[in-house]
């Protein structure tokens, strides 16, 4: 399947042309955080998830609105190199950090600190990061930016997702639901055929022993460990 995203243009607003409607429509008349914001790039999907042995599931990709602004805040000026991850993982160019958020040199960025955080139990050593990175991948149901996901209508590219997840079961990767679980059963009816695993609180991301059920805890750990 074609990938869309390689259409995707160089400079903000980063959205694809078939979206564009769609998303202006809905960003006409929605409150600041329910609202798409594409002066970040998209994240449709994290990781070599061509070939990673995890593929974990989520909504959409978040995005950060500072108290006061009207406007949600990236992180590009910060982190020159943060834009230029982006840029490669959505071509699933071959790099040694392929799950980027993980990688050291973006240790500051909002990323690191949120996956870092929810894939503690694994990253016991700093050789740990490199391993995980090339073990797990994420694909979002939704790949552009917000504060709070309200937007209720398919757009054309997620099929790309779909497909990507279609590949993950098809080769038996390890799949770990996370979030929007109904989302991604509808979605994606092959996933209702195999033994995914969930969280205990989906509130609560963290890939734990506490928040997932044994089994499911210790094969992701001999996966990653």
């Amino acid at each position: 399947m074609e990938n869309p995203w390689l259409r995707l243009p160089k400079n903000a607003p980063f959205v694809l042309e078939e979206d564009w409607e769609a998303i202006e429509k809905f960003n006409s008349d929605r409150r600041l955080e329910h609202k798409i914001w594409l002066d970040s790039y998209p994240v449709p999907y994290v990781g070599d998830v061509l070939h990673s042995r995890v593929v974990l599931l989520q909504l959409n990709p978040g995005s950060v609105i500072p108290p006061g602004f009207d406007h949600a805040n990236n992180e590009y000026g910060s982190f020159p190199g943060l834009l230029e991850a982006e840029k490669k993982n959505i071509q699933h160019t071959n790099v040694r950090f392929p799950f980027y958020p993980i990688n050291p040199e973006l240790l500051l960025t909002d990323d690191f600190r949120y996956w870092s955080k929810t894939l503690k139990p694994f990253l016991k050593s700093e050789k740990s990061y490199e391993k995980v990175s090339k073990d797990i991948s994420c694909i979002e149901f939704f790949p552009y930016h917000s504060a709070n996901f309200n937007f209720r209508e398919k757009l054309h590219c997620q099929k790309y997702g779909f497909y990507l997840l279609e590949k993950a079961i098809e080769r038996k990767a390890m799949i770990v639901l996370m979030r929007a679980k109904k989302e991604w059963l509808d979605a994606v009816p092959e996933l209702k055929k195999i033994d995914y695993c969930v969280l205990k609180q989906v509130r609560n991301v963290s890939l734990s022993e506490k928040n997932m059920m044994p089994g499911d805890f210790q094969s992701l750990g001999e996966i990653l460990g």
